[in-house]
C-alpha cells in the first residue's frame, strides 16, 4: 500500500512538472533567429531577396512587468511612390524574416511593406509571448508610431496577419478604427485549437499534458484565449476582412472554415467588401505559393475595393462629426 502511494504521489508530482514545463514551452517558443532562418528559409534580411529595406525598430512603453522593450522591424517601400502601407503580422514561433514570403505580393500592389518581430520572438525584446492575448497592444502602438514617422506613406493603412498573426492583427484593429482593410493569411481559430493540433501532429500527449498547460497559461495571462477567436474578432472589426482559406490545411478543419466564412458573410452585410478566398488543395501558409496569380488578383481586389469603402464612409463620417460639433 505504501509502494502504492509513493508511486501514485511521484507520478502526480512527475505530471505536474510536464504540465508546468509546457506552461513555460507555450509561453516561450523556439525564436526564428537570422541564423536559423538562413538554415531554415535561405534569407535573413530583404536583402536576400533583393529589395531595398531599412531597419525600422519600435520602443514600446507599456505598464507591464517588461515595462520597455524594442521589437524590431524592417520597412520596405513600395516599387513606385505610395501612401498606402501594410503591417505584416507573422506567426507564432516565426519571425520577419518567415513573412518575407508575403513581401512580393504587397509590392506587386502597390503598398510600402513593415514587418517586425512579434514580443517575444526573433530578435525582438521580450522574454515571454502572450500567444495573441495581449501582442496587439503592441501592435497599436507601432500602428500610431509609424503613422507619426511616415504620414505620407501610410494615408491608407492595412494589417495583414498570418496563422496566429492573424488573430493579433484582428485584436489590434478593434482599437484602430480607420484602418483601410484587414487581410487574414491561413488563420487559425484560437491558439488552443493551434496547439492542439501541432500536438496531434507531432503524436505529443495533448489531454494529459498540453491541455493543463494551457489552462495553466489562461491563469498566468489572466485572460482566456476565446477572448479573441477570430471569428469573434471578425464580428468586431471596424475595417473590412479578406480571409486568404486553405482548404487542406490541417488547422483549419470544415466546421472552422465555416465559422469564419459565417463571420466573414455578417461582415460583407455591412461593408459589401469582405469576403473570404479559399484555396482547394493548399496547406496551411501556402495558398499564394499554390495560385500566385489568383491569389494577387484576390488581394488587388480587396484593396481596391477597401479604397472605395473608405472613400463611401469617409462624408458619412464627416457629415455626423459636424452635427455633434
Amino acid at each position: 500500500m505504501v509502494l502504492v502511494l509513493v508511486i501514485l504521489v511521484s507520478g502526480a508530482f512527475l505530471w505536474g512538472i510536464a504540465v508546468v514545463l509546457t506552461t513555460f514551452a507555450l509561453l516561450h517558443p523556439p525564436r526564428l533567429t537570422p541564423a536559423r532562418a538562413m538554415a531554415r528559409l535561405g534569407r535573413m534580411t530583404p536583402a536576400d531577396l533583393g529589395l531595398r529595406y531599412e531597419n525600422c525598430d519600435f520602443t514600446i512603453e507599456s505598464g507591464r512587468a517588461e515595462a520597455r522593450v524594442t521589437l524590431v522591424g524592417w520597412w520596405i517601400p513600395s516599387i513606385a511612390r505610395s501612401d498606402r502601407s501594410v503591417i505584416i503580422v507573422h506567426g507564432y514561433a516565426d519571425s520577419r524574416a518567415g513573412a518575407l514570403a508575403w513581401v512580393p505580393v504587397w509590392l506587386d500592389v502597390g503598398f510600402n511593406v513593415l514587418l517586425f518581430d512579434l514580443r517575444g520572438h526573433g530578435e525582438s525584446g521580450g522574454n515571454a509571448t502572450s500567444a495573441g492575448l495581449n501582442d496587439h497592444f503592441d501592435v497599436w502602438r507601432i500602428v500610431a508610431e509609424l503613422r507619426a514617422r511616415k504620414p505620407e506613406q501610410t494615408r491608407q493603412l492595412m494589417l495583414f496577419g498570418v496563422s496566429l498573426g492573424a488573430t493579433i492583427a484582428l485584436a489590434a484593429g478593434e482599437t484602430v478604427d480607420d484602418l483601410a482593410g484587414i487581410v487574414l493569411e491561413s488563420p487559425v481559430v484560437d491558439f488552443i485549437h493551434g496547439v492542439n493540433t501541432q500536438s496531434w501532429l507531432m503524436g505529443l500527449p495533448g489531454a494529459t499534458v498540453v491541455r493543463p498547460g494551457i489552462w495553466l497559461a489562461e491563469r498566468w495571462l489572466g485572460r482566456r484565449f476565446a477572448a479573441v477567436r477570430v471569428s469573434r474578432l471578425i464580428s468586431l472589426s471596424p475595417a473590412p476582412v479578406l480571409a486568404m482559406i486553405p482548404l487542406a490545411d490541417a488547422f483549419l478543419p470544415p466546421e472552422h472554415v465555416e465559422e469564419i466564412t459565417r463571420a466573414i458573410g455578417a461582415r460583407r452585410l455591412k461593408d459589401q467588401t469582405s469576403q473570404v478566398v479559399d484555396f482547394q488543395g493548399a496547406t496551411h501558409l501556402l495558398p499564394a505559393h499554390l495560385e500566385s496569380a489568383r491569389y494577387r488578383d484576390a488581394l488587388q481586389q480587396f484593396v481596391n475595393a477597401c479604397t472605395d469603402y473608405g472613400l463611401a464612409r469617409a462624408p458619412a463620417e464627416g457629415a455626423g462629426a459636424r452635427q455633434s460639433n
